[in-house]
């Protein structure tokens, strides 16, 4: 709010306690270590933490980012693995609704003093909606977080026009001349129904909105109480400013078209809107409106009411809007769907085919292990190509390794091991080898042949400019700092990153951007799960790499810096799709939305609550 909020007065202080050091001069965002115990780490004693005294979380630094030590703690504080479990999360959620039934009178007081808003409103949008999403979140949240085993291989809602013909506008405002004296009076401005506009800045700027068309109902304003009635503006231009952004004010203005399919190719020629409104007695009417347009959300002789139903999604789309909200909706938008693949060590051998040297029959047993029946005509076309392009690959991918991390005693066992298993692939001379490619172009060669440069060579390393050739290369005594630490390979050069133990390998994994995948190597099981439970990545796979990739029944995509979006089957379908919600009433039953309307009254806010309200279930556990 741009004046001074009651809101300040609600205890709705920083939930975290502060970090037990003073923030320092430096701007950090390395978190503190995982591995240690979770409440230390973060700084916190466990608990809710909700409506706790204020957290000095100003950082003074170089970069000049008040909010670097505030990151740099809530940072540390997932990090350390805190906010994970269930418990936590239950917890979290049900201080927050206690938070909300402690805090209630004060919470409709404040909006009221803030906005004018009544408090029928306030309960209804800021209280009771938002105890609803708590208890469909913890009425679901243990099946949410459940591990999918799969086979293998509000008020930015309302209108900011309307469109009708000339007819039309002349039934219709009559109509809502009628409909605000019902709401509101004769005499908006005493409704005690009726809001204020929230700040002189958005006063002024709802004001100037009103040179638009022209004023066919209402219009009249006092700046003192920053009061502006509702208003209808006619004969509005495409090109006036009240068509040119959010309205976020009781005014409606209403622009002249001829016939549906302008009104379509008016609507589809604006960005997408966060909701479409449509009302026809014919259903036909509402249901083209809703198959020839795009937006966040769409009602059908309605408005609003989508956004109440947790069983819808709330989001936009394109310029209003990302992300999916309500219940499991909200849990998915932020949550990242890991495609995790687990072999068993015992299991190499059947791995053998994927490996060189290639052969036809390899490239047989590649294929029936591989392909879906669909495809399997593509693939008997295409078997040279693909046979081509893995033996070309040279690490030119982007789920290729770009460094190793282990111990100096698994590295002294592991080198001998790499040239093992590089002569089995590629002979003695893998330059000689049919099996291995070249570097793509002279531009990419010159750039990875500098990054041979890092550490020193321990394997291959030889290179020759005339063939872009580059040996299997692996390099030792890499430090962080080393330019092949600095960006994606892209080409045949492992780097090898010494650690003590098990806590700095996953502390220097999470203290870098997160990667596109991890691969875990152990014969212990409990080791690979620790890694993928302690790490945030695009995929992952233990035992084994890129195969994640290969089954469509698992999620391929990023996180953070390393990609947006999941792919693969219906997660590739979902990821360029929007889930619109929908409500569609029939014109029939308006008598069912009177309670909804002013003038509010005791009796109309039990049954709203009554017919909204989301209750709690009974607990259920996470296995």
């Amino acid at each position: 709010m741009e004046t001074g909020s009651s809101f300040q007065q609600l205890g709705m202080q920083q939930t975290l306690e502060p970090p037990r050091q003073q923030l320092s001069g430096k701007c950090s965002t390395t978190g503190s270590d995982p591995g240690k115990d979770p409440g230390k780490a973060a700084g916190g004693s466990g608990g809710s933490g909700i409506g706790k005294g204020p957290v000095p979380m100003v950082c003074s630094t170089p970069c000049g980012n008040p909010y670097a030590g505030l990151v740099s703690h809530l940072r540390a504080s997932w990090l350390s693995g805190k906010t994970r479990p269930m418990e936590y999360r239950v917890a979290q959620l049900e201080a927050l609704g206690r938070f909300l039934d402690d805090k209630k009178q004060e919470i409709l007081e404040a909006t009221e003093l803030d906005m004018g808003k009544p408090s029928f409103e306030a309960f209804f949008s800021e209280i009771l909606l938002c105890k609803n999403e708590l208890n469909v979140t913890l009425n679901n949240l243990c099946q949410w977080m459940k591990d999918e085993h799969v086979d293998k291989n509000l008020t930015c809602i309302a209108p900011d026009y309307l469109l009708c013909t000339i007819e039309m506008q002349e039934k219709l405002m009559p109509a809502l001349r009628e409909a605000i004296t019902e709401f509101f009076g004769p005499n908006p401005r005493e409704s005690p129904d009726f809001g204020r506009i929230v700040s002189d800045k958005q006063f002024q700027r709802l004001r100037g909105l009103l040179g638009s068309g022209r004023v066919a109902i209402g219009g009249q304003t006092d700046e003192a109480e920053r009061y502006i009635a509702p208003t209808v503006l006619a004969d509005v231009l495409p090109s006036d400013p009240a068509m040119q952004e959010e309205v976020f004010g009781p005014i409606l203005p209403i622009v002249v078209i001829a016939n549906m399919d302008e009104a379509i190719d008016f609507i589809n020629a604006r960005p997408r809107p966060l909701a479409l409104y449509a009302f026809s007695c014919d259903s036909k009417i509402v249901n083209q409106v809703l198959e020839r347009t795009s937006s966040g959300g769409f009602c059908g002789n309605d408005t609003l009411m989508h956004a109440t139903l947790t069983s819808l999604p709330f989001g936009g789309i394109g310029n209003s809007g990302l992300g999916k909200y309500h219940g499991k909706f909200t849990f998915d938008t932020f949550s990242h769907h890991r495609g995790c693949l687990h072999r068993n060590m015992g299991l190499e051998t059947l791995n053998a085919p994927r490996y060189p040297p290639y052969t036809q029959q390899k490239l047989g047993l590649l294929t029936s292990a591989f392909e879906l029946e669909a495809l399997g005509q593509f693939l008997d076309d295409k078997k040279q190509q693909i046979l081509e392009a893995t033996g070309s690959d040279l690490g030119k991918t982007c789920i290729a390794p770009d460094y190793l991390l282990c111990t100096i005693e698994m590295q002294e066992k592991l080198l001998p091991a790499l040239r093992k298993a590089i002569s089995d692939f590629y002979g003695p001379n893998p330059r000689e080898s049919p099996d291995f490619g070249r570097i793509v172009n002279d531009k990419q060669f010159q750039r990875v042949q500098r990054l041979l440069g890092s550490g020193r060579v321990a394997i291959g390393g030889q290179t020759d400019e005339a063939e872009r050739y580059i040996a299997p290369t692996v390099l030792v005594d890499v430090q962080p700092s080393d330019p092949v630490m600095q960006e994606e390979i892209f080409g045949p050069i492992l780097p090898i990153l010494i650690i003590a133990n098990m806590d700095e390998a996953i502390n220097f994994i999470n203290s870098r951007e997160r990667p596109l995948a991890v691969y875990a190597f152990s014969s212990n099981d409990k080791v690979v799960n620790q890694v993928l439970e302690r790490t945030s990545s695009g995929g992952f796979c233990g035992n084994d790499t890129l195969m994640h990739v290969t089954l469509t029944s698992l999620p391929f995509g990023g996180i953070g810096n390393s990609g947006l979006g999941l792919h693969h089957g219906k997660f590739s379908f979902d990821t360029f799709s929007h889930h619109r919600g929908c409500l569609k009433r029939g014109m029939g039953w308006e008598s069912l939305n009177v309670p909804r309307y002013p003038p509010y009254s005791k009796k109309n806010f039990g049954i709203i609550q009554a017919t909204s309200k989301v209750s709690r279930k009974s607990d259920c556990t996470l296995l």
